[in-house]
């Protein structure tokens, strides 16, 4: 969903993207891909999607309503493969190595980007450059990702570690672990996180004095 609500985006595993109006239903911008799109994320303007593609390790930035590519790096290794032309998808095989699952905005217009690996990469927006990397479980796939207006990130993995980092901090300044795959992470400017696992369930932290905390308000 767009910040302000009135937009859906979603993906498929052709690597199409689509934009939709939630009021009326209509699509108001379409991508046509080439890798299955794991996750998409809009930026605090509603004017760009971030999307994690999967089997290509990379992380792409598309104008949401027209659909043009904006700028396409590789998350291993950092290296930018489309900056307003080329192939988003072509680059060298050897730098496939992972799987790129979520993508999230931090509050500065930069991009986080997580999956297969130990690393939570912070990645400039504009230039595609790393501008911060976090300490995940190496273990297991990363699966969600957010960041909250204050700068936290939260990370969450496939056996239902949840991770807080705050804003340039590489490991993290606090865990909890839920006990099943996390699916979806949240975090709003009153730093309540809310997260769904594979079971179907919701569950609320909040983050107090550098600590996730059971929230005193439900999960919405």
């Amino acid at each position: 969903m767009s910040p302000d609500g009135r937009f859906r985006a979603t993906a498929d595993r052709d690597g199409g993207m689509q934009v939709w109006h939630v009021l009326t239903s209509m699509c108001v911008g379409r991508r046509a891909g080439g890798s299955p799109v794991r996750a998409l994320a809009f930026d605090g303007s509603a004017r760009w999607l971030a999307g994690a593609i999967g089997e290509i390790d990379s992380v792409v930035l598309v104008r949401a309503f027209t659909g043009d590519l904006g700028l396409a790096w590789s998350r291993r290794h950092g290296t930018v493969h489309f900056s307003g032309s080329g192939d988003p998808w072509g680059y060298p095989d050897e730098e496939r190595e992972g799987l790129a699952l979520a993508v999230a905005w931090c509050s500065d217009g930069a991009v986080v980007s997580v999956g297969e690996g130990e690393e939570a990469g912070v990645w400039d927006a504009a230039t595609g450059a790393r501008l911060a990397t976090h300490e995940v479980d190496g273990w297991t796939h990363t699966t969600a990702v957010a960041a909250s207006p204050a700068g936290w990130i939260v990370t969450g993995d496939a056996r239902g570690g949840v991770r807080l980092f705050a804003p340039r901090v590489r490991m993290p300044v606090d865990q909890a672990a839920i006990g099943a795959e996390i699916r979806t992470i949240t975090i709003g400017a009153d730093d309540l996180v809310t997260l769904t696992t594979a079971d179907g369930v919701a569950h609320a932290r909040e983050v107090r004095d550098r600590r996730l905390v059971s929230a005193a308000r439900p999960a919405r």
